[in-house]
């Protein structure tokens, strides 16, 4: 068994095992399990009046009190001595990191991980858990002389699913009891609320500084990716106390001697933003070119029989070869929480067709177009998972699917591809602030209102380059200026037949013989602008118009609002009738999932009235 890529391997048993004792350098026996590590695996105990705490990972108290690992061990063996399972369970809310926990009273020993199952853990049978789907698998086949079969589709992290049979990933929110030999919920454990932004911002933007001397005090070495997108001006405003000591880069393509395409545009368009950012910024940046890195065909096998993802080997072998080894990269990802991860029809969505719709996009394209076997895995994970107490207590089911399944299975599991290099660091990566995120209202999600917020808090100047565009923030204001003196020096009406376009924003139109066309102006930012006309009935009798779009894709990107309905705009592509009343009105707008930028998306919104 060769675990030179396994990091801080482990394995749990609910029985001693004989062949698995002669494997690891480490075995402990635990009052019902047994854990097996090797020497790689550090492991912190803590051990007081017969609860005894084995962390294996980092963690650290959010709150904004500089404890050891060791202090949190003994807070954390204080509460559970107590038997005050509330108080325990609202401690591990603000603890931080990529840990698993190992928690052992005498009678019980119990397994907690992170918020997210950042450091992944894997289990077969409810007796056997392990730090590596191979890992656990291998084990498994040896003790047991079995061999477990391999899923027809590769699961890459959907759901709770792994590759192989009878083995999947725990899920953040469950505790594992060996003596009981199951898991049991511990989070969510009230009604779900409804927070206004500026509560949610008081509750936890004071959560980050502590987070930020914690990483100062116990590495030399920080590394941070560095995009011209918003979640990495998110953790750049975060850790600017910290500037002079971070190692920025930036993944890139050979740009010169890549063809011109929409893929090569993106990574063009990237760089230019980075350079911005380094040049206005003063940061210590360095690009690292995947052309420059030809990874090896062993340590491609060697990684694949040891990790659960096929995320990027190639920026695997990139940081085996660049970045320094007991360093820490800070991620800048889970922010989705605090935003719209799907497509805002399927907030709070109920209905199981709704949710199945929702989760599409995170199965494995194998997978997307089998619908009732989708339907049977889901329906498995909900039991394994004791899903179903979160619509009892009124969650947002499909964000809860994201936490849980997206963050807690896929994103987990891509971090072991450079875990034999860098460990990972991420801010929110804890249960409290998730918390928040989730209960944060509809309008504040859609408009990232928080990190808006977090950013002129933290390095107010980054608001001046605006993300993913060239734009800056003097455009913006020159841009809005022109359109408020357009709106109140003008008045545009556009009188057609018996009807008039009026109240038209961010449109161009064009009348014909036989109808009118419209679609986005050029120039506006399609998620972020208001797109909108109102159409009124000026005859003296009811009239039936014709609403056509042009475009149809399977990812749904574009939605219209007739009043108060919501449409894909494929709902279009055959034409739709609507009935106006004699001096009737309806208020049509255009909504954007994202702020693109190219002609075509402009073009996609091309709509005709007849």
């Amino acid at each position: 068994m060769n675990r030179e890529f396994q990091s801080k391997p482990f394995i749990i048993s609910n029985k001693e095992l004989d062949k698995t004792t002669e494997w690891f350098e480490h075995d402990k026996a635990l009052s019902s399990a047994y854990l097996y590590y090797d020497d790689k695996t550090d492991i912190l105990e803590k051990q007081e009046q017969g609860v005894k705490i084995i962390l294996i990972g980092y963690i650290l108290d959010i709150k904004g009190i500089m404890l050891t690992e060791d202090a949190i061990l003994s807070a954390l063996c204080d509460l559970y001595l107590r038997e005050d399972d509330l108080a325990f369970y609202e401690q591990l809310d603000y603890l931080n990191g990529r840990y698993v926990l190992i928690i052992d009273d005498g009678a019980d020993t119990r397994v907690f991980t992170d918020a997210t199952c950042l450091r992944p853990v894997f289990y077969w049978e409810n007796e056997i858990m392990g730090s590596h789907e191979s890992l656990v698998r291998e084990i498994v086949e040896q003790e047991y002389d079995i061999a477990l079969g391999r899923r027809k589709y590769r699961m890459n992290g959907f759901l709770d699913f792994t590759t192989t049979d009878g083995i999947y990933k725990m899920n953040p929110n469950l505790y594992y009891s060996s003596k009981v030999g199951a898991f049991t919920r511990y989070y969510p454990r009230a009604t779900a609320k409804s927070l206004e932004l500026d509560e949610v911002v008081e509750n936890t933007m004071d959560m980050f500084s502590p987070q930020v001397e914690w990483l100062n005090r116990n590495y030399k070495t920080i590394y941070q990716s560095l995009t011209g997108g918003y979640d990495s001006k998110v953790s750049l405003a975060i850790m600017k106390p910290l500037k002079d000591k971070i190692k920025y880069f930036t993944y890139m393509i050979d740009l010169e001697n890549t063809p011109d395409s929409q893929f090569s545009r993106i990574y063009k368009k990237d760089k230019d933003l980075v350079d911005r950012l380094v040049y206005n910024l003063n940061l210590d940046h360095e690009y690292y070119f995947f052309p420059d890195y030809d990874m090896p065909k062993d340590y491609e096998i060697m990684l694949n029989r040891n990790v659960s993802s096929y995320h990027s080997y190639v920026l695997s072998y990139l940081t085996y070869k660049e970045f320094e080894k007991e360093g820490i990269h800070v991620k800048s990802t889970i922010y989705e929480m605090a935003k719209m991860p799907f497509a805002t029809k399927y907030d709070y969505a109920t209905e199981e067709e709704d949710i199945l719709s929702a989760m599409l996009n995170w199965a494995p394209k194998s997978l997307r177009g089998e619908r009732e076997l989708l339907r049977e895995m889901y329906h498995s994970f909900i039991e394994r998972t004791q899903f179903d107490q979160m619509k009892s207590l009124g969650y947002n089911i499909p964000m809860m699917v994201y936490w849980e399944a997206r963050m807690g299975n896929w994103h987990g599991n891509i971090t072991q591809e450079t875990d034999n290099t860098v460990e990972t660091f991420i801010f929110v990566n804890n249960r409290y602030m998730l918390d928040q995120f989730i209960s944060l209202d509809r309008e504040a999600r859609e408009a990232r209102s928080y990190f808006d917020r977090l950013i002129s808090e933290y390095w107010p100047i980054l608001n001046y380059f605006v993300p993913n565009r060239y734009e800056t923030l003097e455009d913006v204001v020159r841009r809005k200026t022109q359109n408020t003196s357009t709106e109140s020096n003008a008045r545009v009406k556009l009188k057609y037949r018996d009807y008039e376009l009026v109240e038209m924003k961010n449109v161009e139109v064009t009348a014909e013989e036989d109808h009118i066309e419209l679609q986005p102006l050029a120039g506006a930012k399609l998620k972020d602008d208001e797109i909108s006309f109102t159409i009124v009935n000026k005859g003296t009798a009811s009239k039936m118009l014709h609403l056509q779009g042009y475009y149809r894709h399977a990812s749904q990107n574009i939605f219209l609002q007739l009043g108060d309905k919501r449409y894909s705009i494929n709902d279009f592509y055959e034409g739709m009738p609507f009935e106006l009343s004699a001096g009737e009105k309806v208020k049509i707008i255009y909504h954007y999932s994202k702020n693109f930028d190219r002609a075509s998306w402009y073009k996609a919104g091309y709509l005709t009235i007849k």
